[in-house]
């Protein structure tokens, strides 16, 4: 069915914009003035951190008037030492974006197939003109581990690999839109990090320890960041199996293996992740 959409200011008056929609329906998010008008402070307050509040009401100025508005806000997770706060994204709004569209019909069950309804349902149940719901996360920590060890759908594309190899950056650039739809459903699915297993090889070490795989690298963290999640690296100190990248050989001094393992450190920093995950031991078992 065809949908026509209008864009209003965020700060437009409340009263002229519900009368301007008369008869049609309204998604507002974040900090516009009807989110503002229709989540309280104490309501948001009570969200907690990267928690989020949806309004859905039929008639929110309560003057008889025949518009549906689904309005929501969140709240920003903790900023981290290492993080700009001023590039630091409200995660908590990105939450309840994703669950008004759950309302609407959407639904993020497959990473790489969400569902997107024939018609949009903008309907609130028949008994109720408004309806509240406000999530607070349980757990703080709600992440997703890619063992890209095994032959995953993304293992190529996290890896700064092409379908043909290490070489083949257009066809890692067009693996791209697979990613993003991964960090689409980790945010739909109220996650806040994830983190994968970097791979090598003596077959392609050249490009493993490359200048341009931290490039594509950062390019992966770069867009995890701007829908707010934290991105980490698993990288073993020595073990060597499935071809996991280690930081050290396990050979030399204990001086060689600090430096090795330091140095290790420093290039998956310059790849801007944001923790690191190991592997204490030399093999699995």
């Amino acid at each position: 069915p065809s949908i026509s959409i209008k864009i209003v200011p965020a700060s437009a008056n409340v009263s002229d914009v519900l009368a301007s929609f008369l008869g049609n329906s309204i998604i507002t998010l974040g900090n516009a003035s009807i989110s503002q008008y229709m989540i309280s402070p104490l309501q948001l307050q009570s969200a907690g951190s990267e928690g989020f509040v949806v309004v859905q009401s039929r008639d929110p100025l309560e003057k008889g008037q025949n518009v549906v508005v689904f309005a929501g806000q969140g709240k920003m997770g903790p900023v981290f030492p290492f993080q700009d706060v001023s590039s630091v994204v409200n995660i908590g709004t990105l939450y309840a974006c994703y669950h008004v569209m759950d309302l609407l019909g959407f639904a993020f069950l497959h990473p790489l197939q969400p569902y997107i309804p024939s018609s949009l349902n903008f309907t609130l149940p028949s008994n109720t003109s408004s309806e509240t719901t406000i999530e607070k996360p349980y757990f703080p920590f709600r992440g997703w581990h890619v063992h890209t060890q095994h032959l995953l759908e993304l293992t190529h594309v996290l890896n700064g690999w092409g379908v043909q190899g290490p070489q083949d950056k257009q066809g890692w650039q067009d693996m791209l839109p697979d990613y993003q739809a991964f960090l689409i459903w980790l945010i739909a699915n109220r996650q806040n990090r994830f983190q994968w297993i970097i791979l090598s090889a003596e077959e392609w070490i050249d490009f493993a320890n490359s200048t341009e795989r931290q490039s594509r690298l950062q390019t992966l963290t770069s867009m995890a960041h701007s829908v707010g999640l934290l991105v980490g690296v698993d990288m073993p100190l020595a073990l060597q199996q499935q071809h996991a990248m280690f930081m050290t050989t396990g050979k030399g001094t204990l001086q060689d293996q600090t430096k090795e393992i330091q140095a290790s450190i420093d290039w998956v920093v310059q790849c801007g992740f944001d923790y690191m995950a190991t592997e204490s031991g030399f093999s699995e078992f």
